[in-house]
């Protein structure tokens, strides 16, 4: 009989070291450095003006000027991807370490794009199905929660729709920047969509891209406001629950992990076997009726499920599931081949151990299943999930999609104080 009972810390091949845990401690630095650089055309090599240069998922961009010159300011340590992006030009990615010094980079260039650029259709009576698809990229990417309600797109024309009736699957991707008004959490969100695809009736969604985030300014308030939304997003979220792992905090900041273990069903024989011996009684079932009984045997145990699952009810702490890889500010989440539920509550007063049935429930805000699509999942030391399409949600952190997104660079505020205009 197979166990079901696996182990989480099981050594990682390829990427991983042979480390099988860590108690990491993550420290806040306050040091900050500029990121200077050029940016040229690949073809000519001539500078290319009012590219915009940025450290993806963060807050800090700027634009090039007359020589191509740029300089990243007030950069923290850490782990970034560099993009260049410019109309007309492909998108250019540099993965780039800061430490503790400034960098000048060796100068960009980048590749002219050759192909011809779609015709923009943004009106129903070129594209009748174009609201559609609208609408049901609008859902998917930014979600349908209360944060969603206060965001708005501003240049949806810059939206490419292809949708395949077929497979029922629509693809957008954006030649530009797709700009959001996040007046949830004040931000002006700038999201270069690679590629967003909503498949089985909007069930699956999947989205990748580059994204800046540009601090919106308000009044005293408004920007209290903001910040006070913005940590209640941070409680709880992805983010969130990564730090508290790296930070050997799981318990701590109100997190329980419990593994959901996924395993061959060991009542159900192999398919060969099956298919051999439902063949056989049928044969003889054709001859002498005494077989009959042999033959719903088989039947019964071919409408067995392949694969059972269960929720383990012992809590997993930071070494069952973290792992250092040989990328340095690199990490790899990860169970075996098993899933994670994963419950916050503030105040520790959790629900019944793991009630799966109300992943999907409205009202649900505090439990999350993770199911992996590959053997891990990495992320880095801010808490942003790298390959985010080896990973699958279901429940809490669901809802809120890029309208409940912070940056790479949130920390949050210890002293929020709500201040009256007037």
């Amino acid at each position: 009989m197979i166990s079901i009972f696996k182990i989480c810390h099981t050594a990682v091949k390829p990427l991983l070291t042979g480390i099988s845990f860590i108690i990491f401690c993550h420290l806040s630095v306050n040091a900050q450095f500029n990121i200077s650089g050029r940016v040229l055309n690949g073809v000519d090599k001539k500078a290319v003006l009012n590219a915009s240069v940025f450290l993806s998922n963060a807050t800090i961009g700027t634009k090039t000027d007359a020589d191509g010159d740029f300089t990243l300011q007030n950069v923290k340590p850490g782990k970034y991807d560099l993009v260049v992006s410019i109309i007309g030009f492909y998108t250019y990615h540099q993965t780039i370490v800061v430490n503790n010094s400034s960098l000048n980079l060796m100068d960009i260039e980048i590749s002219v794009k050759t192909e011809i650029l779609k015709e923009v259709r943004i009106k129903s009576g070129v594209d009748s199905h174009w609201q559609r698809n609208y609408e049901w990229f609008k859902d998917g990417f930014l979600g349908t929660s209360s944060l969603a309600k206060e965001c708005k797109i501003l240049n949806p024309a810059v939206l490419d729709f292809d949708y395949g009736e077929k497979a029922d699957s629509l693809t957008v991707s954006s030649g530009d920047f797709l700009v959001i008004e996040n007046k949830a959490l004040g931000y002006k969100v700038k999201y270069l969509v690679d590629s967003f695809v909503r498949a089985n009736n909007g069930q699956n969604i999947d989205y990748v891209g580059s994204i800046l985030f540009e601090p919106m300014k308000g009044t005293p308030a408004q920007e209290q406001r903001w910040l006070k939304r913005r940590e209640k997003v941070y409680e709880g979220s992805v983010m969130h629950f990564l730090r508290s792992a790296l930070n050997n905090r799981i318990e701590d900041e109100g997190f329980r992990v419990f593994q959901y273990a996924i395993y061959a069903n060991p009542d159900r024989p192999t398919d060969s076997l099956i298919e051999a011996k439902m063949n056989r009684y049928k044969e003889l079932k054709s001859k002498n009726t005494r077989y009959r009984d042999s033959l719903s045997f088989w039947v019964r145990k071919s409408e067995l499920p392949k694969i059972l699952h269960s929720l383990m009810n012992f809590p997993l702490n930071e070494k069952d599931i973290i792992r250092l890889t040989d990328q340095k500010g690199v990490y790899a989440l990860r169970c075996e081949n098993d899933g994670l539920y994963i419950t916050y509550n503030k105040t520790h007063r959790f629900s019944k151990n793991g009630d799966l049935t109300l992943l999907n429930s409205p009202y649900n805000n505090e439990s999350t299943l993770l199911t992996f699509n590959s053997p891990y999942v990495l992320f880095d030391d801010k808490g942003w999930i790298l390959n985010p399409n080896n990973i699958s949600f279901t429940g809490a952190w669901v809802k809120n999609r890029v309208a409940g997104l912070l940056p790479v660079d949130y920390e949050v505020s210890n002293d929020i104080n709500v201040v009256n205009d007037n």
